[in-house]
């Protein structure tokens, strides 16, 4: 690979900018732990498309065009966290990666399980805790066309209190997940790509204001456990943007 620096493109918050979605902050936990030299740049929703399809082919699911996406030193570019993933294992070897350990899809599994449970918290806190006005509309008419209301109406017809009550007994199959190895990584004493997959979650959901925060540990049952998490990932996530 030739000499240079890569560029993560990323979507950003209202200023200061920083990263703050869950798929990003796997590549940029991974970029981290490799010692990857990067740059950010920051590229909001409704200019993503224009600013990759040039460079890139769309997803084949999903929507065409998404953050991250990596531009790689010798100017080719690669989009999706986990194509990414395979691509940097493949050029820099060491540290390993892990990739496709035995837990990591039964984590992704656990937690689409609870995803589609926090559908109502994340897509209307999104655009109100984390987004640009520019980013905002955007995706508050996107996600208008998939969810099939307004978001101020899906907020209200799903309060929090509710939504966590649904979580606890889902939290158990994640929960079980994170402990088989008995800490503090998802393998036990080494890192792997699960980890940063949990950790980009986590990560997500933290920022979106202590009532979500708070909520979503008391429902896991386990609030010391995902707390101990991020702690082990800090030394890989104190870099933000």
């Amino acid at each position: 690979m030739a000499s240079g620096r890569f560029t993560l493109i990323d979507i950003p918050t209202k200023e200061p900018r920083k990263c703050w979605s869950l798929n990003p902050w796997k590549t940029r936990m991974l970029l981290h732990y490799k010692s990857i030299d990067y740059e950010t740049e920051w590229v909001e929703y409704p200019h993503l498309q224009a600013r990759l399809e040039p460079f890139v082919a769309p997803n084949a699911s999903g929507h065409k065009f998404s953050s991250p996406a990596l531009k790689l030193p010798n100017g080719t570019y690669l989009m999706d966290s986990y194509v990414i993933a395979e691509a940097i294992e493949r050029s820099h070897t060491t540290p390993s990666l892990h990739l496709g350990n035995p837990l990591q899809q039964p984590l992704l599994d656990a937690l689409h399980k609870l995803d589609v449970v926090l559908e109502p918290v994340y897509k209307t806190r999104v655009p109100k805790v984390y987004l640009s006005e520019i980013s905002r509309e955007y995706f508050e008419r996107t996600r208008f066309e998939r969810v099939g209301t307004s978001l101020e109406r899906f907020e209200k017809e799903n309060p929090l209190n509710l939504v966590f009550k649904k979580l606890a007994p889902i939290f158990r199959e994640l929960n079980d997940i994170v402990k088989k190895n008995q800490g503090p990584f998802i393998l036990g004493e080494e890192v792997s790509y699960a980890d940063f997959i949990l950790g980009g979650w986590l990560l997500f959901f933290k920022g979106m204001g202590d009532d979500v925060w708070d909520g979503l540990l008391e429902s896991s049952g386990e609030q010391k456990l995902y707390e101990g998490v991020l702690q082990a990932l800090s030394s890989w996530t104190k870099r933000d943007n």
